[in-house]
């Protein structure tokens, strides 16, 4: 059996006690390599992962991931303008 994480829930959790910022996290255990968050200033940060490895043995669980961070500020828009 596999175990996944709540990257919403942790990711939301994190955010608030980091940035005390109330913000909206979307993610899906379907398509686990992107979560989208929404800050309440409209800045939106996507966060996708574009590599993961893992290993294990009896007593230790050791993962990393490389991911790719993009971010929209309220005042972009996607083309730029």
């Amino acid at each position: 059996d596999k175990v996944v994480a709540d990257r919403e829930f942790n990711a939301q959790q994190e955010i608030a006690a980091t940035e005390k910022a109330d913000v909206s996290v979307l993610w899906k255990m379907t398509n686990p390599n992107v979560l989208t968050i929404t800050y309440p200033s409209g800045e939106i940060v996507e966060r996708k992962v574009t590599k993961r490895s893992s290993s294990r043995d009896a007593n230790t669980l050791e993962f990393s991931e490389y991911s790719r961070i993009a971010t929209l500020n309220s005042k972009s828009s996607p083309t730029g303008t």
